[in-house]
């Protein structure tokens, strides 16, 4: 184990047992495209808008810091941008089906 492993791992540990955790929290919510069934407010999403997001890209980066190519930082930087870009489409889509209560909701929120 060099230091690398050791934060790769303290990085990519957590992230997939949230990411997991948001999954399921998320339940029929889940769509590969942009929809508002249902408002979760709950669990992970209490306190963080796109968990699923966040803790992809923290596993994302412990897989590269464990295996030490850091040129796919570059990579890892197009896939913050792409998700920015998915995120902001699909807030526009729950701003415009829950309107107010979203806007409130995003308010008390992070990320």
């Amino acid at each position: 184990m060099n230091i690398y492993s050791i934060i790769g791992t303290l990085l990519l540990v957590p992230s997939i047992i949230l990411f997991a955790i948001a999954r399921i929290q998320l339940g029929s919510s889940f769509q590969v495209s942009a929809e508002a069934n249902n408002l979760v407010k709950t669990g992970l999403y209490k306190k963080i808008r796109h968990p699923v997001y966040l803790f992809g890209l923290i596993f994302l980066l412990g897989i590269i810091i464990i295996t030490q190519k850091f040129p796919l930082f570059i990579v890892w930087a197009v896939v913050i941008v792409l998700q920015v870009k998915r995120i902001q489409k699909e807030e526009k889509v729950l701003t415009e089906k829950f309107g107010q209560e979203y806007l409130d909701y995003k308010e008390q929120t992070w990320f």
